[in-house]
């Protein structure tokens, strides 16, 4: 069994935008990423309430 992926929030944030900007194809931004389309539609649906506090950078 795979372990699940823990994605740093600089990459969601730069998913969800990307995936707001409506350039490319859920399938780009799968091979870009490496995310499925429905985790990039899930941040894209996240990122307004987020917006108000920055991501924490490690």
């Amino acid at each position: 069994m795979q372990k699940r992926k823990n994605h740093s929030p600089l990459l969601k944030a730069k998913g969800a935008l990307e995936a707001t900007r409506k350039e490319m194809t859920l399938a780009g931004l799968y091979k870009k990423y490496g995310v499925h389309s429905t985790q990039t539609n899930t941040w894209e649906r996240m990122a307004p309430e987020n917006m108000t506090t920055p991501p924490r950078i490690r």
